[in-house]
């Protein structure tokens, strides 16, 4: 029994006031926090210490009537409070099993009284904590998991994965992040972090997780290539899923056909068979034919959602088909032509494996100008199941150089390969410009109109076009072929307009010219307006129709007597005289272009007819002196400028101009099988 104790049974109110510690004799305390406890001294106390047993000097000290405060070299290690005659001490970082005393001296005795209490330290329970219980990452991406823990003192905090320590600090201050760069899937699995303390016994704490990386599928391709001839059946195209990743369900599951780098389709079950077969993880795709234009590459994709380190969604397995076939000709016409006097080249596009030989050659001995002809490779636009590619191929050059005369061949080019050959027929042809219709010739009549127009010749290579316009938007082609005549006629039926717009052109492969646009107004049809009246009958009871046709006949017959003597006189006075038409142009013979043949005897000052014919001054300008573009009686036609006012007016009815729309279209077919030479002008 210490001597407080027996003071305090002799004299317990005296000891209580006078002096106490509390607690004691221990003061328990959590490792790594603070402790306190409490001084009572007499209330005649002069000054107090703090010290630790066994230590030589104090801490700090205290004085009545003094500030109640540690001094500030201290103050990160201690803490004082003062209430009266109690003081209460706070050791921040206290130490296990260390004795601390209270020292002090009051006015009524000269000598030091101290008491004391023992830190009794117990460890702080480590505790561990993780934000999940599973975390997913893609593969390729950097894992940052962080382990939050506490308690004191730490001896160690780890990580673990699959009971393996990859990681592990001493340091007490947290938390501890697992860090993964780049993460792959060989890194999926359990990890636990855990944190001990090691004092008065070993305590432990921990926590675990589950670490999911996704990943693509693993696809192998079942070879790298497929070669087969055109026209084999069933080919069979295999891709082994080798892993299935992460997931294992998959989203995507398909074949494409691909040429260069473009994908041509998507093989659905309409095109090809696919199917998976989950014994052997193999994804087949069955084609049940094979043409030259399947061949390519064949990309098996599987997708589970999960991008690759590209950052595809959907992973491929390529196999290229290779097909064999003859040479096959693409994007051909059967006819080429090209101006006299021009550069003249023609260029042929072939496609075939292996590698191909080509020739050209007039056809049954025809006679032909002198040609180069040179193969090279390239590649090849062409369409493949509605897709624009580009493919191998060859282009087979065929030169002529200038083209010097008329000429029209036919020709056979053969292409030949390993597999076989393939031939092919086009015809060639040299070509003038064509020249345009002159000395247009038209009459109207209330429906019709008869167009007579003239040529120069040879023309078998060319074809005439007559257009027809008109305000209500009924707008007509006709096409007529050449003939060779010097002199056409066509006659214009069904006009449904009072006014309409020709224009004739002359056509052939190298171009077309055409003559101004000019304009006939619907009459009254004379022969028809007879018709009609010889229906009536006279009060006499005479058919007034039969009277009228026989005066007809008779004014006729003596009309074409004086033109037979008018002509037979004009033959023995003018030798070149040219010979009439079908529409009496033997009364006024029209001036010829060009090549065609100029009447001497031709004079100005004979009378005019009531016709109308076109030259080509009269497309441009009106010229009233001049005999062919005279305009006369109401019998008589009418021309019109490109640029006249009945043209400008038309196009406002038609709506400002709009493009026409032919609501009738005629041809005049001839058989094309006459050879002719072709005519210098002299």
């Amino acid at each position: 029994m210490n001597s407080f104790s027996f003071l305090f049974l002799l004299f317990p109110e005296y000891v209580y006031m006078s002096f106490s510690i509390e607690p004691s004799p221990t003061v328990q305390g959590v490792y790594g926090n603070p402790v306190y406890f409490n001084c009572t001294l007499p209330v005649t106390w002069k000054y107090i210490h703090f010290k630790i047993k066994h230590e030589v000097g104090y801490k700090f000290a205290l004085f009545s009537g003094g500030d109640c405060k540690v001094s500030r070299s201290k103050a990160d290690q201690y803490t004082v409070s003062c209430h009266g005659n109690t003081f209460t001490l706070g050791i921040l970082r206290p130490k296990d099993n260390i004795t601390w005393e209270c020292t002090y001296k009051d006015g009524n005795s000269t000598e030091e009284q101290f008491g004391g209490t023992t830190i009794d330290l117990q460890p702080d329970i480590p505790t561990v904590s993780l934000g999940n219980m599973t975390y997913v990452y893609t593969e390729g991406s950097d894992v940052i998991i962080p382990c939050t823990f506490s308690g004191a003192p730490i001896s160690n905090v780890t990580w673990q994965r699959e009971n393996e320590v990859i990681m592990w600090t001493q340091n007490s201050n947290g938390p501890l992040t697992l860090s993964i760069k780049n993460v792959s899937r060989t890194a999926a699995g359990n990890y636990t972090c855990s944190a001990t303390v090691n004092f008065k016994g070993v305590h432990s704490a921990s926590e675990s997780f589950i670490l999911v990386v996704e990943y693509p599928p693993t696809l192998v391709p079942g070879g790298k290539m497929v070669e087969v001839n055109e026209g084999s059946t069933l080919v069979n195209f295999t891709c082994t899923i080798q892993s299935h990743g992460v997931p294992s369900n998959f989203i995507a599951m398909y074949w494409q056909h691909w040429v260069g780098n473009r994908t041509v389709r998507n093989l659905t079950s309409d095109i090809g068979t696919s199917r998976l077969d989950p014994a052997s993880s193999t994804f087949l795709l069955s084609l049940p034919s094979i043409s030259l234009f399947d061949a390519g590459s064949y990309v098996c994709k599987v997708g589970n959602g999960v991008n690759d380190l590209e950052g595809n969604v959907e992973k491929a397995a390529s196999i290229d088909l290779i097909v064999k076939s003859i040479p096959k000709p693409i994007q051909m016409k059967t006819y080429y032509y090209e101006e006299i006097g021009k550069a003249f080249h023609i260029t042929f596009q072939y496609v075939g494996n292996p590698a191909i030989t080509v020739q050209i050659k007039p056809k049954d001995g025809q006679i032909s100008p002198s040609f180069n002809v040179s193969l090279k490779s390239a590649l090849l636009p062409i369409n493949v199941y509605n897709k624009s590619v580009y493919v191998n191929g060859y282009t087979a050059d065929m030169d002529f150089g200038t083209i010097k005369d008329w000429f029209n061949t036919t020709y056979e080019m053969i292409a030949e390969n390993a597999l076989g050959t393939s031939n092919y027929t086009f015809f060639v042809e040299g070509q003038d410009f064509p020249s345009k219709p002159y000395h247009i010739y038209f009459k109207e009549y209330e429906t019709s109109a008869q167009l007579e127009w003239e040529a120069e010749v040879p023309d078998l290579d060319k074809r005439y076009t007559v257009h027809v316009k008109n305000s209500v938007g009924e707008d007509k082609l006709f096409k007529y072929p050449g003939t060779n005549s010097e002199i056409y006629s066509y006659y214009l039926t069904n006009l449904s307009s009072k006014s309409n717009i020709i224009q004739i052109c002359t056509v052939n492969g190298v171009g077309k010219n055409c003559s101004s646009t000019f304009k006939i107004k619907m009459t009254q049809d004379s022969p028809k307006a007879l018709a009609v009246s010889s229906n009536r009958k006279s009060k006499s009871g005479f058919n007034v129709g039969v009277i009228l046709s026989i005066i007809i006949v008779v004014v006729i017959g003596i009309f074409v007597l004086v033109l037979v003597l008018r002509y037979r006189h004009k033959r023995s006075l003018k030798k070149y005289r040219r010979q009439a038409s079908l529409l009496g142009r033997d009364d006024h013979p029209v001036q010829r272009i060009s090549c065609a043949p100029v009447s001497s005897g031709y004079s100005e000052s004979e009378s005019r007819s009531f016709n109308t014919y076109l030259t080509p001054k009269c497309m441009t300008s009106l010229l009233p002196e001049s005999p062919s573009c005279a305009t006369t009686s109401s019998e008589g036609g009418e021309y019109a400028r490109v640029d006249d006012i009945d043209i400008q007016k038309l196009k406002e009815q038609r709506n400002q101009g709009e493009n026409p729309t032919y609501s009738e279209y005629t041809e005049i077919t001839q058989p094309k099988n006459v050879r002719y030479v072709k005519k210098n002008c002299k």
